[in-house]
């Protein structure tokens, strides 16, 4: 279960990335952070369990936070992308 909730959030990350690579007000990669993403994904995914289960709360957090955001505004194809 914990290895598929990593998986899915990589490929989370891997297509908010491809899909925000155009916009200004997200950007494509994480200031501060010259690897990859899939070195970023290695990275997470070498923290102790407790780190990577805190950092997917957190991240799930951020995410639906963006997508009331988005629906607020109307955005529903959006915020329906960000939670699918």
């Amino acid at each position: 279960m914990f290895v598929e909730i990593l998986i899915l959030a990589v490929l989370l990350l891997f297509k908010l990335s491809m899909n925000m690579e155009n916009s200004t007000k997200h950007p494509s990669e994480v200031a501060g952070y010259d690897g990859s993403l899939d070195q970023l994904a290695q990275a997470i995914g070498n923290m102790t369990y407790d780190q990577v289960a805190l950092f997917l709360n957190l991240l799930s957090q951020d995410i639906k936070r963006q997508a009331d955001a988005d629906s607020d505004r109307g955005r529903e194809k959006l915020s329906k992308a960000l939670c699918d």
